[in-house]
């Protein structure tokens, strides 16, 4: 598994954050056309900017024969409205200023994970 993050301050080409699951290799190809590298089955999840889920993996052609294409499903979280999506902290900032807790930690979370965590630390 490899995290990919582009951001402006390392003056990369486009800010994107996304995490990339190379799955292995079948042992052996048991169809024509069939990919055989390792990045033949993949799961890319988006997280920034365009947040979504894509799964390539190799798909036999309808019909006879035995031909294997790579093919993608493709996902796109602003395929569900017409209304841009806040970025994730604009939408943690309006929830805080409603009132909203639902996504943040409870305060005996946050104490509990600093009395696990300060051993950790400290060591």
């Amino acid at each position: 598994m490899s995290l990919s993050t582009y951001t402006p301050e390392k003056k990369m080409a486009a800010k994107r954050s996304e995490i990339v699951i190379n799955f292995k290799a079948t042992p052996h190809v048991l169809f024509a056309g069939q990919c055989s590298g390792e990045s033949c089955n993949r799961l890319i999840i988006n997280i920034q900017p365009d947040e979504g889920i894509t799964l390539y993996f190799g798909l036999k052609i309808p019909g006879v024969g035995y031909q294997v294409k790579q093919v993608g499903m493709d996902f796109r979280y602003k395929s569900l409205s017409d209304q841009p999506l806040p970025d994730a902290y604009e939408r943690l900032l309006l929830d805080a200023m409603e009132g909203d807790s639902t996504l943040y930690p409870r305060s005996d979370t946050l104490e509990l994970s600093w009395q696990l965590m300060d051993p950790v630390l400290a060591y």
